[in-house]
């Protein structure tokens, strides 16, 4: 009976246990409280000493008379603005709203304008500094309209031969064996053999003497003959004068056409080689005088009515920037490109030197002068003759084209 009474020593141990736990707890929330009103205390204590303070300095400021403005002597300011942007005008001193830059004060002269207008900007050191001012004393020039392209070189078409077989035959001998060979006018290019070059002038032979046995027989001029004919169709051939004269005076047959360079210039393509068959019209040789050549270049509509007849062109190479050549316009085509909408115009270029070649891609610059009204001045050739088919000769006289 006593013992049910009484507690037991571990059930005493653990609602001790308990309750020591509850009070712990109660002491942890009264600490964070604590510590919490303390922070916002602190808090409100120094958000109203700067308040204080702030507030006193701007009663200060504001009770404080204004710092004197400096004299104006001979200008005063009329309104600030900013050396890199001049649109901006403020009635006060501050900082520029697009680039932050501090403003200058624009000043105003005695003499100046008085309506509101500056008739000057005056810019200090440091301003003319960074704006990078420069001034240049106002003169009279002519004007200019400069049009810049890539123009493209091409052959001369005026200064271009094709050298085509007149008979059938072998080549048998090929002098000017390689294209870029140079050759001058009248030089041997090739020897074809030809049997109808043997069997015409075996025919002329024939017939030359027969008609020097009737005539001397008749003692009667015969008139149009069968030599006269033969003769002809080896003249055509190729045959030259002074060959048929020695065919004429000796009677030995030649078995070979030797074929001679109409003009002068280079051999841009070659199409044969010894021991190949011929037949009559395949072309041999492509020879062109390189001396001049044409740049070909791309014009824009927009800028096309500047552009005339007879102006001068600065032409220069990418290899050689520094040795410009003035070439002068020739042509203008009168058809566009639907592609580029553009219109090709013709420079003519001297080239004596040979450092423009074909293909060759070169800048050109025209630089036109501008009249008073705004149309490109005269070039010159205004009231002068020049051959339709080939604009770069030109006359002050009327006349035949001397090409």
């Amino acid at each position: 009976m006593t013992a049910d009474k009484d507690p037991q020593p571990g059930t005493e141990r653990s609602a001790a246990s308990a309750a020591s736990g509850r009070g712990s707890k109660k002491s942890s929330w009264l600490l964070a409280g604590l510590l919490l009103a303390v922070v916002c205390g602190a808090s409100l204590l120094v958000g109203g000493a700067v308040g204080y303070r702030l507030a006193g300095r701007h009663w200060r400021d504001a009770s404080a008379p204004a710092p004197p403005e400096p004299a104006a002597s001979e200008s005063s300011v009329k309104w600030w603005t900013c050396s890199m942007h001049p649109q901006i005008r403020m009635d006060h001193a501050g900082q520029c709203p697009l680039c932050g830059m501090d403003l200058e004060p624009v000043k105003s002269t005695a003499g100046g304008d008085q309506s509101g207008q500056a008739d000057h900007l005056t810019l200090s050191e440091h301003a003319r500094t960074m704006a990078r001012v420069a001034t240049s004393v106002v003169t009279r020039q002519q004007l200019f309209k400069e049009i810049r392209t890539v123009g493209r070189v091409e052959l001369d078409e005026t200064r271009v031969a094709e050298i085509s077989a007149r008979v059938g035959g072998r080549v048998d001998e090929v002098f000017a064996n390689f294209p870029g060979t140079p050759v001058r006018e009248g030089e041997h290019l090739v020897s074809i053999y030809s049997p109808d070059l043997v069997s015409t002038q075996r025919e002329f032979l024939i017939n030359s003497r027969r008609e020097q046995e009737q005539r001397s027989a008749s003692r009667a001029d015969l008139g149009l003959s069968l030599s006269t004919s033969s003769r002809r169709r080896l003249d055509l051939w190729g045959i030259t004068e002074q060959q048929l004269d020695e065919l004429a005076r000796t009677g030995k047959v030649q078995t070979h056409l030797t074929v001679y360079a109409p003009i002068g210039g280079t051999v841009v393509q070659k199409n044969i080689r010894a021991g190949q068959y011929v037949k009559e019209g395949d072309v041999l040789y492509t020879i062109a005088d390189l001396s001049q050549v044409w740049l070909i270049l791309e014009i824009y509509e927009s800028e096309l009515s500047w552009v005339r007849f007879g102006q001068p062109v600065h032409v220069a190479l990418e290899s050689q920037p520094t040795q410009p050549v003035t070439g002068t316009v020739g042509f203008i085509e009168p058809l566009s490109s639907d592609a580029t909408r553009t219109v090709r115009v013709r420079v003519i270029l001297p080239n004596t030197a040979g450092q423009f070649k074909p293909r060759m891609y070169a800048q050109a610059a025209l630089r036109i002068p501008i009249m008073p009204d705004g149309k490109p001045a005269p070039t010159g050739l205004e009231g002068k003759y020049v051959c339709p088919m080939h604009p770069y000769v030109v006359a002050d006289e009327p006349g035949d084209c001397n090409v």
